[in-house]
């Protein structure tokens, strides 16, 4: 089976949002994850002993949200319960003082709905969760719930004031992905998440000004698979697995089976301003980092680590690891991820990178942008700004220190560096490929890495494949007119929705012809490479009644899709030749 499994994600268990926030009483709303919630509190008065007061306080809030990006709406629901115990002191007069302590149990969740294209609210309602059927190709579905405790200490003395809250939360995470009409993925595990907020400032009856920091721990702990709804075994799997929560092993019909461990920390700080009861929480700098280990079946496994420091380009570091722990070190790979990039931005990273100083080249401005480097080629840009600093008076004791390091310490390095914005990397990247000859604005010295841009693939497809193939697999000029023939010529009666969705199947099995086209009583259709009494025959199957439900067009659009894929990866296999022979040793 060649089905299209989506890389391993992180899972976020902390429910804090980055972003900055607006309030009005209980109305609460964040433009950036475009949501709005709204909050209930009662209190419930439990004694006073002088200026002691004891309370119970219970709050419900409820929240919505929906925001479209990378071509799909996301519909998100938001869910929160806590209640506890609060003590309030205070003393009036020229040292007016108070202090309020809470201790509060709840319960959290949220659900998100991802649909492809520009979807309606009631297309995100008509998906059921646990049933897979409902969800829409490429469309996903996540609920989380957690239980926590929650501490917190406000005290204030002469206007001047402080506040910290601290949170503790475990619970479990379900995520399920329509990745094709047959393949659906699946991850459940448990997550646990450590949010904590200190601030000072000062305080009034009226207004307040604080400033402080939000720091967030979570771990995840997922367990992955993906099922082949057209296999009897699977289906059975599914429903088990919706009944006892427990995902299969490897077996008939399910695939793709992995551990997912996530660990990730953010430190951000955060500003509060309020007049009445109108308040703004800003967000500002954020430092964040996490880890995602993906283990197979076999004991193996991959690491990929990402930190960004403020507004610096992010690193992504991947590693790879056999079953008995030892790490692979020149497969480690290498990204840098710019986000979109201005006309200033994509001339200097050309020029650094091409020996160009034109922006028409693989760089395009306001493209994304993401720079590749394996482990031989960040051990050459080590080298490159130790010659670069050499160069430059001022900078020589830098020279020997970057020498020095290791490959994975100099990207780190890269990483945290102050200035090393995605302008500020592209200006820095410009200057070691301009000194890196030793001496100060000499020769280009390319810089050796991968372009991972729209433009670059574009260009690549176009020196793989000059004129671009008809999109129509029954026009001549397709590449895969030749089996939709075979199918259309064996298939009775005669149906072209069935047709090009069977070649569709066959093709993602991996068939290069197809020599026969059989029914069974149970309404699929079989395509056959081979003799079907052989056993080394290929084959690929679907049921008619799916098939012949599907339009046309989105048959075609998902065959395209593969092949375009297909050619992507023939391309990157193609680059990837010639640069490990120019890495190669002269002999």
């Amino acid at each position: 089976m060649n089905s299209t499994t989506s890389p391993a994600k992180a899972t976020d268990p902390s429910f804090g949002s980055a972003s900055s926030s607006g309030s009005a009483g209980p109305l609460k709303w964040n433009p950036a994850d475009a949501s709005v919630s709204v909050e209930h509190t009662q209190s419930q008065s439990l004694g006073r002993s002088g200026p002691l007061a004891h309370r119970l306080v219970s709050t419900q809030s409820v929240g919505a949200s929906r925001r479209s990006a990378d071509d799909k709406t996301e519909f998100g629901l938001e869910m929160e319960f806590r209640q506890g115990q609060q003590l309030d002191a205070a003393s009036s007069g020229r040292n007016a003082a108070s202090l309020s302590r809470s201790t509060q149990l709840g319960e959290r969740a949220r659900y998100n709905v991802t649909l492809p294209g520009d979807a309606s609210a009631e297309a995100a309602r008509a998906v059921n969760p646990f049933d897979p059927l409902t969800i829409p190709v490429d469309g996903s579905v996540r609920l989380d719930g957690q239980a926590f405790v929650r501490t917190s200490l406000e005290t204030s003395f002469r206007n001047f004031a402080s506040s910290s809250e601290h949170t503790d939360a475990a619970g479990v995470s379900y995520a399920v992905q329509r990745l094709d009409p047959y393949h659906v993925r699946v991850a459940t595990g448990p997550t646990a998440a450590i949010e904590h907020v200190e601030m000072l400032g000062l305080k009034t009856p009226v207004a307040q000004a604080m400033l402080g920091r939000q720091d967030a721990l979570g771990q995840a702990s997922m367990h992955t698979a993906t099922f082949d709804l057209r296999d009897p075994q699977a289906q059975a799997a599914y429903r088990d697995f919706l009944g006892s929560g427990q995902l299969p092993a490897q077996a008939p019909g399910i695939s793709d089976v992995q551990r997912i461990d996530t660990l990730s920390m953010s430190s951000q700080t955060r500003a509060r301003v309020g007049l009445g009861p109108l308040s703004l929480d800003l967000g500002g700098q954020r430092n964040s980092g996490e880890t995602v280990r993906a283990t197979q079946a076999d004991g193996s496994s991959t690491v990929a680590s990402k930190l960004q420091y403020a507004d610096n380009v992010p690193l992504t570091l991947t590693r790879q690891f056999d079953a008995a722990g030892s790490e692979h070190v020149a497969a480690r790979r290498y990204q840098l991820g710019f986000g979109k990039v201005d006309a200033n931005q994509a001339q200097l990273l050309n020029a650094a990178l091409a020996r160009k100083d034109s922006a028409d080249g693989a760089i395009v401005a306001g493209q994304d942008l993401t720079l590749n480097f394996s482990e031989a080629q960040m051990g050459a840009l080590r080298q490159q700004y130790a010659q670069a600093a050499q160069a430059r008076p001022f900078d020589r004791e830098q020279a020997g220190a970057y020498a020095r390091m290791s490959n994975e310490a100099f990207a780190l390095d890269l990483a945290r560096t102050l200035g090393n914005s995605p302008y500020g990397l592209s200006e820095r990247l410009f200057h070691v490929a301009a000194d890196a000859d030793g001496a100060l604005g000499g020769a280009l010295t390319r810089i050796d890495a991968g372009i991972d841009s729209p433009a670059a693939k574009a260009a690549a497809a176009a020196r793989t494949a000059p004129a671009s193939a008809p999109s129509d697999p029954r026009d001549p000029a397709h590449p895969d007119h030749a089996m939709q023939r075979m199918i259309d010529a064996r298939l009775t009666p005669a149906d072209p929705q069935l047709a090009t969705h069977l070649l569709l199947a066959a093709r993602r099995e991996g068939l290069t012809r197809v020599d026969h086209v059989l029914r069974n009583d149970a309404g699929r259709v079989f395509a056959v490479q081979g003799d079907p009494m052989s056993a080394d025959k290929r084959t690929a199957y679907v049921d008619a009644q799916v098939a012949t439900a599907t339009p046309l067009q989105d048959s075609v659009r998902q065959l395209n899709a593969l092949n375009a894929t297909a050619q992507q990866s023939a391309v990157a296999a193609a680059q990837e030749t010639p640069d490990a022979a120019q890495r190669a040793p002269a002999r």
